[in-house]
């Protein structure tokens, strides 16, 4: 039986309105991924900031946790009242100490929040609308011996900046034995 008056077609390919309509489609999610991009860069850039301020908290505990008790008073500063990397005439002074053939050893207190400054404002400074930069370091005695000596401090580290127009801040602390 012959089939009279049924026309087979034959997959071909696309049409010209298919083909338009394909590749409309496509730059129209080109351009909504692209549209997408800077609002999730934003979006990033707070989070990114905060993984580098917390790297730098804990930067300048270890430094502290590196020295004996006896030598953390320094990080207090001049004046006894915390540091600030705003105000370096506050750092203390060192003197470094000869060690072993190389020479000069160990540098002290100033030396590490000089260094730690300089870290924060190169760390922090990228990205927009991020300005003012800062690090606080501070020493508090949380308990004496007899003679008035501290057995046990406080170590406050501090890490802020300002994002947009919000201040942002990162503080850790932890205690530190004479004993």
């Amino acid at each position: 039986m012959a089939r009279h008056g049924v026309r087979r077609l034959s997959a071909r390919g696309f049409s010209s309105f298919e083909a338009l309509f394909g590749g409309g489609l496509v730059a129209l999610c080109a351009l909504g991924f692209a549209a997408a991009l800077p609002a999730a860069d934003r979006s990033a850039h707070p989070g990114v900031h905060a993984d580098r301020a917390a790297a730098l908290v804990e930067q300048m505990m270890a430094a502290v946790r590196n020295r004996d008790a006896a030598r953390i008073g320094p990080y207090n500063g001049r004046d006894g009242a915390g540091t600030d990397t705003r105000d370096p005439a506050n750092f203390p002074e060192d003197a470094p100490r000869a060690v072993g053939p190389e020479g000069l050893g160990p540098f002290g207190a100033g030396h590490d929040l000089a260094r730690w400054g300089r870290e924060i404002e190169t760390a922090l400074a990228a990205g927009p609308g991020v300005s003012g930069a800062y690090g606080t370091v501070r020493v508090e005695s949380v308990a004496r011996d007899a003679s008035g000596q501290s057995v046990l401090d406080r170590v406050t580290v501090t890490v802020g900046w300002t994002e947009s127009g919000a201040e942002r801040r990162l503080t850790a602390a932890t205690l530190a034995s004479a004993l």
